[in-house]
């Protein structure tokens, strides 16, 4: 199963990169569903479906296909609810589903006015996850779960105006 799991993370990092058959698509699918079922504490195969589910609704949403953007966030959003009955305290399911859930929301307005409000209303939504870091095992913790976590509190605390295009 081992092997399935990192089948799995390499058919995910490869999909930005390289043009990705449904067939290689949906195999990742498979092992990483298959890798979680072998061993339910694996946090990283549920992450790494979740960044798969992902990329399938970016790749949607830019190309303009709002059955498969609504298919991709309905399989997202299970995803995420799968992490977080099993691993409903984990920060690094709490960051992923922060960086999710920003994304998500900021992706879906790109006129200055619904980002300026977008961001606006989700000021400060990082702070329990923030106090979570300062309480928890510090062996869930890794300087790029951090370095992630602050990056996407960038993308709400600094805001211009003159950062977008209207």
């Amino acid at each position: 199963q081992n092997l399935l799991r990192y089948r799995g993370f390499a058919r995910v990092a490869l999909m930005p990169l390289v043009a990705t058959s449904l067939k290689e698509r949906d195999q990742g699918v498979e092992d990483l569903n298959a890798a979680f079922e072998a061993d339910p504490t694996d946090l990283e195969a549920l992450i790494q479906l979740a960044d798969l589910y992902r990329l399938d609704w970016i790749q949607a949403l830019n190309t303009n296909r709002p059955a498969a953007v609504a298919s991709s966030m309905k399989l997202l959003s299970a995803t995420i609810d799968r992490m977080r009955d099993a691993f409903p305290d984990d920060p690094r399911f709490l960051a992923r589903e922060l960086d999710f859930m920003i994304e998500s929301r900021i992706r879906l307005d790109s006129s200055l006015r619904g980002q300026l409000q977008i961001r606006e209303q989700l000021r400060g939504i990082e702070e329990p996850l923030i106090e979570r870091f300062l309480t928890c095992d510090p062996g869930l913790l890794s300087s790029e779960l951090i370095a992630n976590t602050f990056s996407s509190g960038r993308a709400i605390w600094n805001v211009r105006a003159d950062d977008y295009n209207d």
